[in-house]
């Protein structure tokens, strides 16, 4: 009996050394934010997390959840005039102080986005600090990406994750973003800038202020950070948002009556309590007037109209007001149905106009709208 007491001491004691170690590991947790992608057709669904419901995840609004260090399973669902959208993926929740975001983009469930393919050219960026890595597509190693020449893939319509990786002298080099491959007959573009691992950026965060020049030619543009679209950038009014510290990149673009508009530079966001202000200055682009991966809408304000002017809305952008008889040109993303609007409040009484259109890429259309007297 006491031979075989001695032996369960010992596994015992061994087990309370072990216990702490491997309890630890696994109660590792992070804070991470999900948020729907600034392109969703979609502003909020419901969240589910490994499979339990957590509330809404929203497409301006992050939800945050403290999340155990490890693979997890998002999804999101919800239903918007009687069509379903739906993602699912996995993300590995790895540990770090700072906080680890997590993006979905809702997927409109029969839609055309199963039904073909496209090709896509990949390739990094002119400022990358790297020359070439590794492309990973929705997790599968696909061979090199570079910055000479682009990485040329047939990809299905939808949604999938680009990834790279590179080693440049002992630095490691990461970049992920989800890109949504749309119906097109030419090649769609996507660039990756690589981003330096273990550097200051997961230090900390600041509070930064991005905004147009004074001069620029443009009124505003799609703001780019660090080649994930987030939103719009004005001359106006500074565009807010917290940016973990390290180096960044910013772009914008822009189209105004067929011309072109672009700006990309690399800013150091450093530490500090008060907002950092950056600035992008647009610069017109040579040659072609138009992008064959954009469509293209000409709205004008009926001269017969009742009211001179009308507030102009694009799906869920507003813009300035147009004047009656006046024509204006904006750029959209094709084969998606944008609802265009012309509204005014004048004497108590709203004047609206709607059109639904829906455009191929490369495509221009003209349309005309009178707001009318809403009863």
């Amino acid at each position: 009996m006491r031979k075989l007491f001695i032996p369960a001491l010992i596994v015992a004691a061994m087990v309370a050394l072990l216990l702490p170690g491997l309890l630890s590991a696994q109660d590792a947790t992070r804070q991470v934010k999900v948020q729907l992608t600034s392109t969703a057709d979609v502003d909020e669904g419901e969240l589910y997390i490994d499979g339990v419901r957590h509330g809404m995840v929203r497409k301006n609004i992050a939800y945050t959840v403290n999340l155990t260090v490890g693979d997890h399973s998002f999804a999101m669902r919800t239903v918007v005039n009687g069509v379903e959208y739906k993602r699912e993926k996995n993300e590995a929740i790895t540990a770090g102080s700072t906080v680890q975001w997590v993006f979905i983009h809702p997927i409109r469930q029969g839609a055309t986005a199963a039904s073909g393919t496209r090709e896509v050219k990949i390739q990094l960026t002119s400022s990358a600090d790297v020359n070439e890595g590794t492309l990973f597509i929705d997790g599968v190693n696909r061979g090199t990406v570079s910055k000479a020449t682009p990485t040329i893939v047939s990809l299905s319509l939808g949604t999938h994750k680009l990834g790279m990786q590179a080693t440049v002298d002992g630095v490691e080099y990461k970049r992920e973003k989800d890109v949504a491959i749309t119906a097109g007959t030419s090649p769609q573009w996507e660039f990756l800038h690589p981003i330096r691992q273990g550097n200051a950026a997961a230090s900390g965060t600041r509070e930064v202020k991005i905004q147009l020049t004074s001069s620029a030619a443009v009124d505003e543009g799609m703001l780019f950070i660090d080649g994930v679209n987030r939103g719009t950038v004005r001359k106006s009014s500074p565009t807010i948002i917290t940016l973990t510290l390290g180096t960044h990149k910013l772009a914008m673009t822009a189209t105004v009556d067929g011309d072109q508009y672009k700006r990309e530079k690399d800013v150091a966001i450093v530490a500090g309590t008060s907002p950092q202000w950056e600035f992008l200055h647009p610069i017109k682009q040579a040659g072609t007037t138009a992008d064959p991966q954009k469509a293209y809408i000409n709205v004008t304000m009926s001269s017969d109209s009742k009211v001179s002017k009308a507030k102009l809305t694009i799906g869920e952008k507003n813009y300035d007001e147009i004047q009656r008889g006046k024509t204006r040109k904006f750029w959209v993303a094709p084969g998606i149905n944008h609802k265009v609007m012309l509204e005014r409040e004048w004497n108590g009484k709203t004047y609206r106009a709607v059109e639904y259109i829906t455009l191929q890429a490369g495509e221009t259309r003209d349309i005309t709208l009178n707001p009318v007297k809403v009863e």
